[in-house]
């Protein structure tokens, strides 16, 4: 999975190549959740559940 440092350079590339400007900063901080859902503890309790080979 690719680092955060990558998500936001790509996000804010994006940005730039939309132009996007009505609400950016949230658009940004959206680039990094796909990291987060790693760290819920419902995925940790789920991925602990499959059997481990």
């Amino acid at each position: 999975m690719a680092l955060q440092m990558t998500h936001l350079a790509v996000a804010f590339k994006v940005a730039e190549i939309l132009e996007i400007e009505d609400n950016r900063a949230e658009y940004i901080l959206g680039s990094v959740a796909p990291d987060s859902v790693w760290f819920s503890d419902a995925y940790l309790e789920k991925k602990n559940s499959f059997p481990q080979f």
